[in-house]
């Protein structure tokens, strides 16, 4: 890697697609020469317990045209979870171009995900933990890896807040091809921003 830029990659990537990181922009890949971006965004909300976001894209290069899903889910909504179907990027751990374990960095996943609308206050002396949100998650990745073709990818977050200025948070996902389970990475959030700062608005 050289050290001045920083390259868009993971283990099991094909190397020949490496390219300097387009830091949050959901892993979007520009060819050599001129890049166009012609994009939707359409939203369906107050129809019960669903909604819909959708952002098509056309993206432009001097050999080809394609047009792509960017970001697309539908959600069943309840009080107390929602249920995410479809295409979306995730953030767990604070930073600016990067998070502890997942980022916008890469393409977003397609995934099934479980997660509380608000956060919610638990019973008993749990209550003291403050308000308590979590995100559960399944996704398959991309058939062409140099490791597994579309391996199983899930993960699990856990967030507390017991006082105004500080949130901890637990998060482990785990990637799996048929019966091996591979540990990717444990990360344990203790955030105390600054109120009115920007750190505060992007700690995940």
């Amino acid at each position: 890697t050289d050290a001045a830029v920083r390259n868009l990659s993971y283990p099991g990537a094909d190397r020949e697609l490496m390219q300097a990181l387009n830091e949050n922009n959901d892993g979007d890949l520009y060819e050599r020469g001129s890049n166009y971006r012609f994009g939707l965004t359409a939203r369906i909300e107050n129809a019960g317990p669903f909604s819909l976001f959708l952002n098509p894209e056309l993206s432009v290069d001097d050999e080809h045209e394609q047009g792509v899903l960017r970001t697309g889910y539908g959600v069943i909504g309840f009080s107390w979870i929602d249920i995410v179907i479809g295409k979306d990027s995730q953030w767990w751990g604070p930073g600016h171009h990067g998070a502890l374990l997942l980022s916008n960095n890469a393409e977003p996943l397609t995934m099934i995900k479980f997660t509380g609308p608000v956060p919610q206050t638990l019973p008993w002396v749990l209550k003291y933990l403050g308000p308590f949100q979590y995100n559960v998650f399944v996704s398959q990745l991309e058939k062409d890896r140099s490791d597994f073709s579309r391996p199983y990818f899930w993960g699990m977050r856990f967030d507390f807040k017991p006082h105004r200025y500080i949130e901890i948070g637990q998060h482990q996902p785990f990637g799996h091809e048929r019966d091996d389970l591979v540990h990717v990475g444990v990360g344990v959030d203790v955030v105390q921003p600054h109120p009115g700062t920007q750190a505060a608005q992007c700690s995940g």
